[in-house]
């Protein structure tokens, strides 16, 4: 056992106490939750390093509550390391630099596509960061449409639009996180 895992299992049981001896405190549980899913860089057996995510959730931020919180649940749910900004940041980190990472370590980028994602220019730099990855054929982009037509995308993006996606107007989040779950496991 590495001092790490010592350490969380230290406060595991800490936790484990309060929990049994009092009310459930939310941000303990936040806690749990965020440590749990912050997995560390792996190195296997030949000595090669692997993706520490299996995907990057990419949108806007009033798509959250609808889409990109409920698809890390589900995901998350199924097995699937997922990266989602308000799940990984903490007080102090740098914006740009750990997203730069969570694109980086992630073999897919779900890409939540909508009105909102279309005009913001943070969105704008993600997406430049996932095609890149895209292009270098080191990741793949998993388009979710959320209130755009395909009319839309194609304007905003034709290589975007050409991609194969899944829309939040004829599928629910959970069973598009079903169909992610299977491709990233295939």
């Amino acid at each position: 056992m590495t001092y790490s895992e010592h350490k969380f299992d230290e406060k595991k049981d800490l936790i484990g106490r309060d929990f049994e001896n009092s009310r459930p405190w939310p941000q303990v549980r936040q806690t749990l939750a965020r440590i749990s899913r912050r997995p560390q860089r792996s190195i296997d057996k030949e000595g090669s390093s692997k993706k520490s995510w299996d995907v990057f959730i990419s949108h806007a931020s009033e798509d959250k509550a609808e889409v990109a919180r409920p698809l890390e649940s589900f995901l998350v749910g199924r097995g699937v390391r997922a990266w989602l900004d308000e799940v990984q940041l903490r007080i102090g980190d740098g914006l740009r630099r750990s997203i730069d990472t969570g694109i980086a370590e992630s073999r897919f980028s779900v890409v939540v596509i909508s009105p909102s994602f279309l005009t913001k220019s943070w969105t704008q730099y993600e997406l430049d960061g996932i095609l890149a990855k895209s292009m270098a054929r080191e990741q793949l982009i998993l388009p979710i449409w959320h209130g755009v037509s395909h009319a839309e995308v194609l304007k905003f993006s034709p290589s975007l639009a050409d991609k194969v996606a899944r829309s939040t107007r004829e599928q629910s989040i959970n069973r598009i996180a079903a169909e992610i779950s299977e491709v990233v496991k295939s």
